[in-house]
């Protein structure tokens, strides 16, 4: 029967709040001296119901359906305050001085406090067929009608001199500040740069009702494979994917500073891939390996422009190109390896014509090494009923880009090697309990996890590291 079939339902609920904030310094700048603080005060519900049938038949025909269903609530807020904050030097920069109306020294916050819905719905649907015992062709499609709504998008200015420096600046906080204050934009204009000026740079606050963004696209993949032999798989797979846009509701855009606001498009990917995949010597050994390309076209991307602050742009087009190798290896009595490099060739091949400069074309993509190798050996020893088991792994990212464009003073990230360690013991009725030791970062290296320029507002490059040093830690598990 080819539609004899399964039925799955798949329920998620998930409800998080996340609270954080850090502060930058500026030249000269002492341990108890910062001129810029920001604060995220953000939490959210996700709600899914996925309906999925998959046959069970025997023969050469194999297939699924689904539907997908997805929604959020969320409440964003963040704010970015400059000042001396105890006497300090107070933040530089011609945007600096346009944001502050004029003073960096005012101890001024401008923030966002946005209501945010999103709403997915996706059909989809895979079918698989033998064409021989060697043959398989594979078809996938899947259909997504995505609508993000923003209802209320709350921004302005406030004053922040009676706040500590240490003082979270919760939404709380923020909204008690924006009591009273006069609207930002007084005639409709937006307050752009250029326009009457209303209440820009000053305290003030206003709600906002941006428009909607709605994706209907279409994404699936198209493959076959061939096999060569029991062991070995030969495979060839064309594919496109796609996200979709977002609201800016970045703090520093809007009519309480009059830099406009820039929502992102839908981003897609078209991805062509041919693999190998085998298992050798009884099977103790896999061995993985495959070329890709990739466009990539309307990437989403955030950055930060020196002369008016933090912009989200889409990224015309660009190209990535790639190889990846992966070794697997069980030998027996409980030893392990495993082995795996990759090497990827970036490239934006379509800058646009955005005056910003913030794209430069032939500039290879942020954050996209050249190099990488990941390795892992472990060994399991049965002690009585119960297991112990050793793990070390390596990784290694060579260097790679930081920006978009050339930035001389801070563009390159450098490159880094983590030596991590673990040992668990797991005991119980079928090791339904683990308890775990680890090291991370033994070898203590430093790495840039993003970087910015910031010289514009606080006369310097912005680099949020790694924590540097080894960590120490201990985990326990129970499995149900």
């Amino acid at each position: 029967m080819p539609f004899a079939a399964t039925q799955s339902l798949i329920t998620s609920y998930d409800k998080s709040d996340v609270r954080f904030t850090y502060d930058l310094g500026g030249p000269g700048a002492t341990d108890n001296d910062i001129t810029m603080i920001n604060g995220n005060d953000q939490s959210f519900k996700q709600v899914s119901q996925e309906l999925r049938l998959q046959s069970t038949g025997k023969g050469p025909l194999r297939w699924i359906a689904g539907f997908y269903y997805f929604h959020e609530s969320s409440l964003l807020g963040q704010n970015m305050g400059f000042g001396p904050f105890n006497g300090g030097t107070g933040a530089g920069g011609a945007a600096a001085l346009l944001l502050l109306a004029g003073d960096p020294y005012s101890n001024q916050a401008a923030f966002s406090i946005a209501r945010l819905k999103n709403e997915v719905l996706s059909p989809y649907g895979q079918v698989e067929y033998d064409i021989s015992r060697k043959v398989t062709v594979s078809f996938g499609l899947r259909y997504t009608d995505d609508k993000k709504r923003a209802p209320s998008l709350f921004v302005g200015n406030v004053g922040t001199g009676t706040l500590g420096r240490d003082q979270f600046r919760s939404n709380e906080v923020i909204g008690s500040l924006a009591g009273g204050l006069p609207l930002c934009d007084l005639d409709g204009d937006g307050n752009l740069a250029g326009g009457t000026p209303d209440n820009r740079g000053k305290p003030c606050s206003q709600i906002l009702s941006p428009d909607d963004i709605r994706a209907k696209e279409w994404g699936g993949k198209v493959g076959i494979d061939f096999k060569l032999a029991d062991d070995t798989l030969l495979y060839v797979s064309a594919s496109r994917g796609f996200r979709s846009g977002k609201h800016d509701i970045e703090f520093f855009h809007g009519p309480q500073t009059g830099f406009a606001r820039e929502d992102q498009q839908v981003e897609t990917l078209d991805a062509f891939e041919v693999g190998l995949k085998s298992e050798l010597f009884d099977r103790t050994l896999v061995l993985n390996a495959a070329v890709f390309y990739y466009i990539w076209k309307d990437q989403q991307f955030f950055d930060v422009n020196p002369n008016t602050g933090p912009v989200f742009i889409n990224v015309p087009e660009s190209q990535l190109k790639g190889a990846e190798i992966e070794l697997r290896w069980n030998p027996g009595s409980g030893f392990s390896a495993q082995l795996s490099g990759g090497f990827l060739d970036s490239e934006v091949t379509d800058a646009g014509t955005d005056p910003s400069g913030l794209v430069q074309k032939g500039h290879a993509l942020p954050f996209a090494p050249k190099y990488s190798a990941n390795a892992l050996v472990a060994k399991e020893f049965e002690i009585g009923d119960n297991k112990l088991r050793l793990q070390a792994d390596l990784q290694y990212l060579s260097k790679s880009k930081g920006f978009l464009r050339d930035v001389n003073y801070v563009d390159a990230i450098g490159s880094s090697v983590f030596l991590n360690t673990r040992a668990t013991w797991s005991f119980g009725a079928d090791h339904r309990y683990d308890l775990s030791v680890y090291a991370t970062n033994l070898t203590g290296q430093t790495r840039c996890e993003y970087k910015r320029d910031l010289f514009a507002f606080s006369g310097a490059a912005y680099c949020l590291p790694n924590s540097g040093r080894t960590l120490f830690g201990a985990e326990a598990r129970v499995k149900f």
